[in-house]
């Protein structure tokens, strides 16, 4: 619903929900990353994938998928736009940072 109401749901083709991952294999493992892409049957394809978060933990998810997927490279959105806070801390930076919904579609053209 909230990407539905925010116009950006276009852009999802597939969601995982952490109920469908097993609880011990919840992120940071890539598990959940994992089962998304081969929804999606991205797993062997050379295509652009983006992932959101919304913590450091989505971004170290991206980097621990990224090594079990050798050469694939899935860029990382850090989406800070409901909080007041910065990446500063975290371990694992992403690579780029949405400050508010509408900068989502912008980040993604530019890497496309």
């Amino acid at each position: 619903n909230t990407l539905t109401r925010n116009g950006i749901h276009k852009y999802f083709s597939a969601i995982v929900g952490y109920e469908e991952v097993d609880f011990s294999k919840q992120k940071p493992d890539p598990d959940g990353l994992l089962k998304c892409l081969s929804h999606l049957d991205l797993v062997e394809k050379e295509c652009s994938i983006v992932y959101i978060g919304d913590h450091e933990t989505d971004t170290h998810c991206v980097v621990n998928t990224n090594k079990i997927l050798g050469g694939k490279k899935i860029t990382s959105i850090a989406a800070l736009y409901e909080k007041d806070c910065s990446t500063q801390h975290w371990k694992y930076q992403p690579d780029h940072i949405a400050f508010n919904v509408k900068d989502i579609p912008e980040i993604i053209g530019a890497i496309s």
